[in-house]
């Protein structure tokens, strides 16, 4: 007998699954973060690295020029053999001037005197606190000067400008921390490009705003820092890995595998949205009283519930609730449902699939499974037609005594006769002779007295072998003899 599916392992599994995920998503959480702080300490390690380097060098220029800033006092502040010297003495070295506080030249190694110097950034530097900033020629940065303010005793106050080239720095730079994974670039507070690790004709100036740099196809996330005592700031060019976007990707999939199975397991925990929870108040019992064959089938079409009738019709077939599927008794069927009919070897069979709805939901679907009644219909018809035109008399009689059906030869031998009439109302002698053998197991004869017509009683028996009616073949005498 078949009975309702149990949930109880469904449930288990559900519950070992989610604490299985649960452990999951806490160690890609924890995983993920490991890898965020080492990539992170990566890329501060290269900031800090590149940012000494550059210092290093900052403090270089600086040092050389407090050198010459010391030198200049009193009368050789003007001694153009003196600061020659200093500049041959340091390869990098390619100009040395001596500003006033209004910018005009004093003294230059390289260009003339008299003239307005139109940077201002030199009004930056203190004494003891020297100010870098690069210079731009012809589009190109190819310089840095570094500006010193001279002692106070100097009258009236002067600013020492000293000129270095930066090719060796360029060149370090481009060879060094180019990589497929991570590249450096300078640029000055106007954004001009000092190095510049990528290959782009044209390109002059790099935007302020830009937190993100693509190139060759790949994409870059940018990082600024800002040198203190100077105009440069350095760029940190990170190749996006998409780490971020994978771990929320993993992490938003893992979730929505959580929550899933959390909902369907206080789904089954619940019995909710279940087939079953739609019979809540019906003992299934009562469908194995019925000839019909009575499925019942979830979401996915598998059986949840069948019938005794169910495992007669299909007797060669294994059939097990949960795990057998609706197809592989019928065959594909239509998912909105509707009427169909199943062939056998040996019958025809009416299949009516109807969805379970319950609050707005389908459960499952209930399906029906009988004869194919339009055959039989027309059976009954032909049978009809045969039994009005047979020779002789015929009638069935139920085992209440009532006449349930009657041909025409029979109304011709006994009188008026309707369906539905007690057969002691057509003859008492007749109704001795049905009740006397309701036991008999094969036909007997018997002949009215009152008529002189001769009867054949066969009993007829219900599909649990109990007497379920007598069928009456009525003949004339005569014709017997023949």
């Amino acid at each position: 007998m078949a009975e309702r599916f149990d949930n109880a392992t469904k449930i288990m599994a559900i519950l070992a699954v989610i604490f299985f995920i649960s452990l999951i998503i806490i160690f890609f959480v924890l995983e993920f973060r490991f890898l965020k702080n080492i990539m992170v300490d990566y890329e501060n390690n290269i900031q800090r690295i590149v940012l000494g380097e550059m210092q290093s060098f900052q403090h270089e220029l600086e040092l050389y020029t407090d050198i010459v800033a010391t030198r200049l006092t009193g009368d050789n502040s003007r001694d153009e053999s003196m600061l020659a010297g200093m500049a041959s003495i340091n390869n990098r070295v390619v100009d040395i001037k001596i500003l006033n506080e209004a910018g005009k030249v004093l003294y230059s190694l390289r260009e003339g005197e008299g003239y307005i110097y139109p940077r201002k950034e030199f009004k930056q530097a203190r004494q003891g606190r020297p100010y870098s900033f690069t210079i731009n020629q012809g589009g190109r940065v190819s310089e840095v000067a570094v500006a010193v303010r001279l002692a106070e005793d100097l009258n009236p106050e002067r600013y020492l400008l000293v000129f270095y080239r930066i090719n060796d720095l360029q060149q370090k730079f481009l060879l060094r921390y180019t990589t497929d994974k991570m590249k450096i670039a300078l640029v000055d507070d106007d954004n001009r490009l000092v190095v510049w690790p990528f290959t782009a004709p044209g390109l002059t100036e790099f935007p302020a705003d830009r937190t993100s740099y693509s190139a060759a196809g790949t994409k870059y996330n940018v990082q600024r820092t800002a040198l203190a005592g100077s105009d440069l700031q350095v760029l940190f060019f990170f190749r996006d890995d998409h780490f971020d976007t994978y771990r929320i990707m993993v992490i938003m999939l893992l979730l929505f595998a959580l929550y899933f199975l959390i909902y369907h397991f206080i789904v089954e925990a619940a019995n909710i949205n279940n087939v079953n929870s739609y019979f809540d108040d019906i003992n299934f019992n009562v469908f194995n009283n019925l000839q019909e064959g009575i499925i019942l089938t979830n979401n996915n079409g598998g059986l949840v519930f069948a019938n005794n009738a169910v495992y007669q019709i299909f007797d060669g077939k294994k059939i097990t609730p949960g795990k057998t599927a609706l197809e592989d008794l019928i065959g594909p069927v239509d998912e909105a449902g509707g009427k169909m009919t199943l062939k056998k070897s040996d019958s025809l069979l009416d299949i009516i699939r109807s969805p379970i709805i319950k609050n707005g939901k389908m459960l499952g679907s209930l399906v029906v499974i009988g004869p194919d009644r339009e055959r039989e219909s027309l059976c009954r018809k032909a049978m009809g037609r045969v039994f009005e035109h047979l020779q002789d008399g015929l009638v069935f009689v139920d085992r209440e005594g009532r006449i349930v059906a009657c041909n025409m030869m029979a109304r011709y031998y006994l009188g008026n006769l309707d369906d539905g009439m007690k057969i002691d109302e057509v003859s008492t002698e007749l109704t001795s002779l049905v009740e006397k053998h309701i036991g008999s197991t094969h036909m007997v004869r018997e002949k009215l007295t009152w008529s002189g017509v001769l009867c054949e009683l066969l009993p007829v028996l219900d599909g649990n072998g109990l007497y379920a009616g007598t069928l009456i073949f009525v003949k004339n005498e005569t014709g017997y003899e023949q």
